[in-house]
């Protein structure tokens, strides 16, 4: 009876460390672990498609060339992408003041991010592909 035992006790402890080995190989198999990194974009990358990991944070810094300022409500076409906050880098820069827009990954997906202008300057739009 106590040979039986051991043996299935050490059949169960590789198991276990058989199954804590793979889980870790493969990162326990969790698609949503956030990479966390920050991405920075300015006026220039208007129109781009952007490629993102769960997780990362998007940073748009807009400089406004006249009057007017980029509207502090941009809109995000999906849930895969939520604004976070925007602030004014330099109000009294003399073309305009330069704004950071900020936004983090949350979903897998598509997001179009709208920001629209007050005065004549274009909208700033990109699409953002979460992975």
């Amino acid at each position: 009876m106590c040979r039986l035992c051991l043996r299935v006790s050490w059949r169960h402890k590789l198991c276990a460390v058989a199954t804590i080995g793979t889980l870790w190989m493969t990162n326990c198999a969790s698609p949503t672990r956030p990479s966390g990194k920050v991405w920075t974009f300015d006026n220039g990358d208007n129109g781009r498609l952007l490629s993102v990991g769960l997780g990362d944070e998007i940073d748009l810094t807009l400089q406004t060339i006249g009057p007017g300022q980029y509207d502090e409500r941009p809109s995000v076409s999906s849930p895969a992408v939520v604004f976070s906050k925007v602030s004014i880098l330099s109000a009294q820069n003399p073309g305009g003041p330069r704004q950071l827009f900020q936004f983090t990954a949350v979903a897998g997906g598509h997001a179009v991010i709208s920001i629209p202008h007050t005065g004549q300057n274009p909208r700033f739009e990109i699409t953002v592909d979460v992975r």
